[in-house]
């Protein structure tokens, strides 16, 4: 065996170890399987050394030279690893991006081993098989390229060294940067070896030593700081990473030290912009911010805010509203370390908020119009249950009076010429040989008989008494005939000063009573009612009781009960009102209450 071919076996079997180690490590992790690549791509690199170094034949050596250009594939895959291991793995996700980074190394491959762009035919040496120059150039340019994306990814793992405040994460960065480092110079001591000493250094086995040196350094990190590993902290990192809400790490002089990828997203901010940013800066002008922020100090209890709703500034001002919190970060010495600020997008939620607030307003205003509405409908009801009780009553009178004076004055009449004329007839000394006396005494006592009857029916439809002898004195007279009539005992009893009542207030509290004394008469099975009226310097109070079964709730609360309503909208028109209470066993109590207008001495409508 070519003892050279040693260094490029060994560095392959390592890297392969330690690519299985690293994806052991957390299967899960984007970063761990970003590497297991990386190291793999070296491992394969390293064996196609190790074949080239070994043949024995121009077409054996030929095969791993077509073989070996996956050295290509490499360096895109560490620039792809450290972006993933300092949190810009996000930058990969654009289509655009994932193409530049990987385009050229895929164009490498095609044209190498097709064409033999980039590495020439080999060339036997003393320890083996190399390569020799292509002559145009072109291998070159790709030489470049790739310590290009080499140095790219050193300089950026550079900048996160300078900026984390994680001491394990530090060290590891430190570990992987001088391994890198090595790794680094390595190609490119073998790249400036095979194009200006190819004939006398074997620079496979160089580079594999080193390859070994950056393996071994990784190792060592796993081993001691937990590089890959799954911990609390990488765990921690990964929710960071991840996480929807946007995280800010403010150092104590409130300068902004990082933020996650939503924090820039959210901003609109690069990573580099971050760090250059006072924490007052990320707020809108004139709004609300935590004390420790807008005062410049603060103790623990003023740095721990939550559910503070304010307002960021993007990188062109515009303004987006943010659910907000903060707290102070302690080492294990209580040392203070900075502060913490998480922030929640609620653009979303304040745009629903606003709709739900413009809804709700377009609702009030439905909600409004249609009680107006109803409102005035209600309102148009109760003027046309008034105009027509009103009419009702007026009606009642017409008749009333007209049966007095037509019908009262024609029976009367009939009355007098009957009486008349049996007088007639006595004084010529008529005798009742043929009955004619009895039937005249019956015409004179039918007679009598409709005149009770028509005053009745005009009591009924309108008491005249109401307008001749007062609402006291026609109470009086109702409650004593319905007395008589029913056969219930009822008194009455009145302490009122007043008599010049509204006559259409007079006809209301009558009607009232009247309905009152029917309930109990038909409802009630009562056998003692009482009606008091009695009246005070402000109120005009009626109230009809009785000794009943009692009224329920739901005769009170019944629909169709057209007689208690009544009694409520007569009362209505004059600020009055009918209050029904009853108990089960003891009876009921209508009370009517009317307050006296401004002008004492006389209830009118209001």
């Amino acid at each position: 065996m070519n003892p050279y071919a040693l260094f490029p076996l060994l560095s392959s079997l390592v890297g392969v170890f330690l690519s299985g180690t690293v994806y052991a490590k957390n299967p899960q992790s984007n970063t761990n399987r970003l590497f297991s690549l990386f190291s793999m791509s070296l491992a394969l690199w390293s064996f196609t050394d190790f074949g080239f170094l070994q043949s024995n034949s121009f077409e054996e050596a030929d095969f791993w030279r077509r073989i070996e250009v996956v050295w290509s594939i490499c360096a895109p895959l560490f620039v792809h690893f450290v972006w993933a291991f300092i949190g810009k793995d996000y930058l990969v996700t654009s289509r655009v991006m994932c193409f530049l980074l990987y385009a050229p190394a895929v164009l490498i491959i095609v044209l190498d081993a097709t064409m033999h762009l980039f590495i020439g035919p080999p060339v036997r040496q003393y320890w083996g098989w190399s390569f020799s120059r292509p002559g145009h150039g072109l291998d070159l340019l790709a030489y470049v390229w790739e310590i290009g994306l080499v140095l790219l990814a050193l300089f950026q793992t550079g900048k996160y060294y300078r900026s984390t405040c994680i001491r394990a994460k530090k060290r590891q960065t430190q570990l992987f940067l001088i391994a890198a480092s090595i790794g680094g110079c390595a190609v490119a001591i073998k790249l400036v070896l095979i194009h200006f000493f190819f004939t006398n250094v074997p620079a496979a086995a160089f580079l594999s030593t080193y390859i070994i040196i950056f393996n071994l350094t990784i190792t060592y990190a796993i081993w001691k700081y937990e590089m890959f590993a799954l911990t609390p902290m990488t765990a921690a990192e990964s929710i960071v990473a991840t996480m929807s809400d946007a995280l800010f790490l403010v150092n104590p002089d409130g300068s902004v030290q990082s933020g996650n990828r939503a924090a820039r997203l959210l901003l609109d901010y690069d990573e580099g912009m971050l760090g250059r940013t006072h924490v007052r800066a990320l707020f809108a002008d004139g709004v609300d911010m935590p004390v420790w922020i807008a005062n410049g100090e603060s103790s623990e209890q003023d740095a721990n805010v939550k559910y503070l709703e304010t307002w960021f500034a993007t990188r062109d001002r515009s303004r987006i509203p943010v659910s907000l919190a903060s707290s102070v970060l302690i080492d294990s010495n209580d040392n203070m370390l900075g502060y913490l600020i998480i922030a929640r997008d609620i653009t979303e939620r304040k745009r629903m908020d606003d709709e739900l607030a413009q809804h709700r307003e377009h609702l009030e205003q439905l909600v409004s119009q249609r009680t107006d509405a109803l409102a005035q409908s209600q309102e148009q009801l109760r003027l046309l249950g008034e105009r027509v009780s009103q009419a009702k009553e007026e009606e009642s009178a017409r008749i009333s009076r007209e049966l007095h004076d037509e019908l009262g004055q024609v029976l009367t009449s009939i009355k007098i010429d009957v009486a008349l004329h049996k007088k007639r007839l006595s004084a010529r000394g008529w005798t009742d040989d043929t009955g004619e006396k009895s039937r005249i005494d019956g015409i004179h006592t039918r007679v009598d008989g409709a005149i009770r009857t028509v005053q009745n029916i005009t009591k009924k439809l309108r008491p005249t008494m109401l307008d001749e002898i007062g609402l006291v004195a026609t109470i009086d007279w109702m409650v004593q005939d319905w007395q008589e009539r029913t056969g219930v005992e009822c008194a009455f009893t009145a302490q009122v000063t007043t008599e010049d009542l509204d006559p259409d207030l007079s006809t209301a509290v009558y009607r009232i009573v009247q309905e009152s004394l029917t309930n109990v008469a038909r409802h009630a099975k009562a056998d003692k009612a009482a009606v008091e009226m009695t009246e005070t310097d402000d109120v005009l109070t009626v109230a009809v009781k009785d000794n009943g079964i009692g009224i329920s709730e739901a005769q009170k609360a019944d629909f169709n009960a057209v007689g208690l309503l009544g009694m409520t909208e007569r009362a209505r028109p004059y600020n009055g009102k009918v209050i029904i209470s009853g108990t089960p066993g003891e009876g009921t109590d209508v009370r009517l209450t009317i307050p006296r207008p401004r002008e004492r001495g006389c209830w009118k409508k209001g």
